[in-house]
């Protein structure tokens, strides 16, 4: 069985309820207040790494003036939906696909594609042959919480100029498990990855280790608060990060809430 073969065995897994942190379910669009988020953030001309997720992180990075944008996340099944949005934004002008994002949807869009580096040709094969081999059920596949938020873009200009190259990175890796990379970013966004980060010093300490090697000296990581924050994590990063928290906004329940804080390389 070859490797695309796999991925759709594990997709129609995903299906069927039986979930991995490889292989699950995706975000159609962030749960994040990310256009609050970004606020903070001064990306203008930055080398940015983020987490793939629903791949809004990555598209606002771009509109914000990043230098470049790598990626990574270790469930792979994001990476593949990644395609679908750059496809969506360059042959359709949305920004998010359709909300029914079925069979024959994915098929139009696939007619345009030209897939331009082989990560690319693998997301395309992929789709490919998996619509026309299963019924694409998009609920039973995405989160249906992703619905909540999400961001407005009126422009595609910019995205779209700065997608013609491909010249980014995808990484479908743990970030919580050895790491060894020499590229050095200066900002990382981990959205809310320290959710999912077993609980135990030792995993804390290897994902922060990763993202002090992956930083450049006076780098930054953008963390989304999405549940109450990590005391494993606090106690980890203390000693070589400086945590800062960002300002409340009016949450869904009516009530105040950070939207995230950072965490800024000690000198």
């Amino acid at each position: 069985m070859n490797q695309i073969d796999e991925d759709i065995r594990r997709t129609q897994d995903v299906h069927n309820i039986i979930y991995t942190p490889e292989y699950g379910k995706i975000y159609f669009k962030s749960n994040e207040f990310l256009n609050e988020l970004f606020k903070n953030v001064d990306l203008k001309d930055k080398n940015v790494l983020t987490v793939v997720g629903s791949g809004d992180q990555s598209f606002l990075c771009y509109e914000n003036g990043a230098k470049s944008v790598d990626l990574f996340d270790i469930n792979k099944l994001a990476i593949y939906y990644y395609y679908i949005r750059i496809w969506v934004i360059e042959n359709f002008n949305t920004y998010y696909p359709d909300q029914n994002l079925d069979k024959n949807y994915i098929k139009e869009l696939l007619k345009y594609v030209n897939p331009k580096t082989e990560e690319e040709m693998q997301a395309y094969l992929y789709w490919s042959k998996y619509v026309n081999t299963y019924f694409i059920k998009k609920g039973s596949i995405f989160f249906k919480s992703s619905f909540m938020n999400g961001i407005d873009v009126d422009d595609l200009k910019i995205i779209k100029e700065r997608l013609m190259t491909r010249s980014f990175t995808t990484y479908n890796l743990d970030i919580s498990q050895t790491w060894n990379n020499d590229k050095k970013y200066d900002v990382i966004i981990t959205s809310n990855i320290s959710d999912y980060v077993p609980r135990d010093n030792h995993s804390f300490c290897v994902y922060r280790d990763n993202l002090d090697n992956l930083l450049e000296d006076n780098g930054i990581i953008v963390c989304s608060k999405i549940h109450s924050s990590c005391s494993f994590e606090k106690e980890a990063f203390k000693d070589k990060f400086i945590r800062k928290s960002f300002p409340r906004i009016l949450g869904w329940e009516g009530k105040m809430e950070s939207t995230g804080y950072s965490y800024r390389k000690r000198k």
